[in-house]
């Protein structure tokens, strides 16, 4: 989805992206989204708003949380594919 948020709704977990995309690891990203769609939820019924624009909010906080760290993860995987010998080499280089 290009979106983890719209008018009334906040996505969480596999449902918006929030997987690693080298590793495949998403359940401890989606714990994490689900605690910060919480504290964005508390929010709103702070203040009354359940736009679209304050569901926004979420998509910010668990993309500085976590989801800055895809775009390389994704780079990585994608250079590992092309050029799988590199991971042979990781075994060979830390010991």
């Amino acid at each position: 989805t290009d979106k983890s948020y719209g008018n009334h709704v906040l996505l969480v977990g596999d449902a918006c992206g929030q997987v690693d995309p080298l590793t495949g690891e998403g359940i401890h990203t989606g714990m994490q989204g689900g605690v910060l769609a919480a504290k964005t939820i508390v929010e709103m019924f702070r203040q009354g708003n359940f736009s679209e624009a304050a569901c926004k909010n979420y998509e910010a906080a668990w993309w500085n949380e976590f989801g800055k760290d895809f775009p390389m993860s994704d780079l990585a995987g994608k250079i590992v594919k092309r050029l799988p010998f590199l991971m042979d080499a990781v075994p060979i280089a830390s010991a």
